[in-house]
């Protein structure tokens, strides 16, 4: 039983996580912020490193859109401080990240 709680919540994380995006994506930044809230919530419940790192990201992304800078830069530190909330993209993990920083 705590296994199929345990995938339930990364499922429903990773579904909150594709709102956010698509929330993300039609310039619903408020809403896909939080989104992405819930979507870490459940993540770090279940100790997943990386949708915490990936929801932090876009988390990021959200308020750069807003122009909240310095919280943009927050997040994605936060994604940064552990390299383990990153997921490889073309064997450069940190590029992206630090690509929303600059």
């Amino acid at each position: 039983q705590a296994t199929e709680r345990a995938g339930g919540d990364v499922g429903r994380a990773d579904v909150l996580l594709t709102r956010g995006n698509i929330q993300l994506a039609v310039g619903q930044y408020v809403e896909a912020i939080a989104e992405y809230a819930r979507a870490n919530l459940l993540y770090a419940r279940q100790e997943d490193l990386k949708g915490e790192g990936q929801a932090l990201d876009n988390t990021g992304n959200a308020h750069q859109y807003l122009g909240n800078f310095e919280r943009a830069l927050e997040c994605h530190k936060q994604t940064l401080e552990r390299p383990e909330r990153l997921r490889p993209v073309d064997d450069a993990p940190i590029v992206p990240v630090l690509a929303n920083i600059s």
